[in-house]
C-alpha cells in the first residue's frame, strides 16, 4: 500500500495506476527527473513530471481513484522507481 500524506491507496489501486504506465508505453527514462539546485526547484519539477505523466497514463487507466488521489499515488511510484520493479511482474498477471 503507498501510504502519502493525504490518502492511503490500496495495492489494487497502485497496480492499476502501474499497469496503466505500461499500457501508455510510458518506460523509465520518463519518470526520471533532472537533477536540481535546490529542493524547490525538485519538487516543482517533480509537480509537472506527474502531471505530464498522468495525462498519458490516464486513458489507459481503469482504477476507482478519485479526485486528486492519483497525484499521490504517482508521486510515490515516480521517487520510489516503483514501475522498473513493477515491469517483470506484468507479463504474469495476463
Amino acid at each position: 500500500m503507498i501510504v502519502s500524506k493525504r490518502h492511503d491507496i490500496n495495492l489494487k489501486d497502485t497496480i492499476d495506476i502501474l499497469n496503466a504506465l505500461v499500457d501508455a508505453k510510458i518506460s523509465d527514462k520518463d519518470l526520471q527527473i533532472a537533477p536540481t539546485k535546490s529542493g524547490f526547484a525538485y519538487q516543482n519539477k517533480l509537480d509537472k513530471k506527474t502531471l505530464e505523466i498522468w495525462k498519458k497514463a490516464e486513458p489507459k487507466f481503469k482504477g476507482t481513484l478519485k479526485g486528486n488521489m492519483y497525484y499521490s499515488a504517482l508521486r510515490e511510484i515516480i521517487m520510489k522507481d516503483l514501475l522498473r520493479k513493477y515491469r517483470p511482474f506484468r507479463k504474469y498477471q495476463k
